[in-house]
């Protein structure tokens, strides 16, 4: 069999962050204006001696390093009128993003984007305990540096992971709608809302099972997969049992 894994590992991690905010508000209306300054260099050497190395083809060693930079602004609208009963809010962080990966076994690799982010809410309180909103939001998650991992990976004494080569990125498109309904004096209370998101992203997991080894690893696939969700409460708080029932 190939036997149990045996894996060296280190990790060194350096960080480094400063950001400011400003603020300005005229009336009903608000702007603020956030920036951040990110620097980490990510360091990772591992030696793995195990017979699975030899039969599955594997290099034995990673040894690899990133720098990542980030630079970001994050300005922010929001408009607050109790009179008529509106909220709005608008947020357009974009940032852009540096990776430079050094290799001891092949070329290195430079990659830079931008990122956006744009976040939209609208309220409206229809009276004074119905209230309803809309929202969209664009997100999107990124990797760390064992996405760029060529050579598996211990996870625990019989996983092991490899990694795709490229920084993984996982955008969704968020759109949400909310129906609520407060008394206070009733203690009634009912929660409605609808959720259709939309995700990519750029690599695909998979797993391979041996009898001695399961190992984990994702491939450079784009693929996109979509989610509808609708959650529905009601509560009452019962004076008798002191608690809420729903």
């Amino acid at each position: 069999g190939l036997g149990l894994l045996s894996q060296k590992a280190e990790r060194g991690v350096l960080y480094t962050q400063h950001g400011g905010a400003y603020s300005y508000s005229y009336r009903k209306s608000s702007f603020a204006l956030g920036a951040l300054l990110k620097a980490v260099v990510d360091g990772y050497q591992s030696e793995n001696n195990s017979v699975m190395m030899e039969e599955t083809g594997y290099e034995a060693r990673n040894d690899l390093k990133n720098r990542n930079y980030v630079f970001s602004l994050s300005p922010q609208y929001t408009y607050n009128n109790k009179a008529h009963k509106v909220y709005i809010r608008v947020g357009v962080p974009f940032s852009y993003h540096v990776y430079d990966v050094e290799y001891k076994t092949k070329d290195d690799r430079h990659i830079d984007f931008w990122n956006v982010e744009p976040d939209v809410l609208f309220r409206y309180d229809v009276t004074d305990d119905w209230k309803a909103s809309l929202n969209y939001s664009h997100k999107r998650q990124l990797g760390d540096v064992l996405d760029f991992a060529d050579v598996p990976v211990m996870q625990n004494y019989q996983y092991v992971g490899v990694g795709s080569g490229i920084l993984e990125r996982r955008n969704s498109d968020t759109y949400t709608m909310r129906l609520n309904y407060r008394n206070d004096i009733d203690a009634l209370f009912f929660n409605l809302s609808a959720t259709y998101r939309e995700m990519d992203v750029n690599v695909i997991s998979g797993t391979a099972f041996t009898d001695d080894y399961i190992l984990n690893y994702t491939a450079p696939l784009p693929n996109e997969r979509k989610q509808k969700i609708v959650h529905a409460s009601l509560s009452k708080f019962v004076d008798a049992l002191r608690s809420s029932v729903g």
